[in-house]
């Protein structure tokens, strides 16, 4: 049976549908629960999605757990802070975990741990302060890689839903 050949612009809005879905899904499930005001409604979340327009996806990563070294795309190292040529060789979680905001590291590190353990999936919307303190969110999914019965490697990808958010905020009524 021969292979059928799929042409990278089908590729690439086959990759976009399954990404929106997967962060349309992570804006209804119940069971998540973050800490910022502003993203608790899910029903205001999925009004805010652009359910047409592709997320802009940063790149991706891939952690080396028993070496803790984290290579990934100069976008992503750009996100985190990181120097793009030392992530491309390596770097230690550490160098990466310094740029989430301090309200959301505990979420941050509970997701990876549980990926750690157990090899589940990952799925987290999280801030990262930026060199020039702005605040970007990201939608990070990944997965622990199994072997002999323990997570060896934790690859994932990386998308920018600062829109989304910002959109979702201007949404929302708070009273002080």
């Amino acid at each position: 049976m021969a292979a059928i050949e799929i042409s990278e612009s089908l590729k690439l809005g086959l990759l976009t549908r399954l990404l929106k879905m997967a962060y349309l899904e992570f804006c209804t499930n119940d069971e998540v629960e973050l800490s910022e005001p502003s993203t608790s409604d899910k029903r205001s979340a999925l009004r805010s999605v652009d359910r047409d327009r592709p997320p802009k996806v940063i790149g991706s990563w891939d952690w080396d757990i028993k070496a803790d070294s984290i290579t990934c795309d100069p976008e992503v190292a750009l996100l985190f802070n990181a120097d793009a040529k030392e992530a491309a060789q390596g770097l230690p979680i550490s160098a990466f975990a310094t740029a989430v905001h301090p309200d959301d590291l505990s979420r941050f590190n509970l997701a990876i741990d549980r990926t750690i353990r157990d090899g589940s999936a990952y799925s987290i919307v999280y801030r990262l302060v930026q060199a020039d303190q702005s605040i970007k969110w990201v939608f990070a999914i990944g997965r622990g890689v199994m072997e002999n019965g323990e997570v060896t490697r934790f690859p994932g990808t990386l998308i920018d839903v600062s829109e989304d958010e910002a959109r979702r905020n201007r949404g929302m009524n708070f009273h002080p």
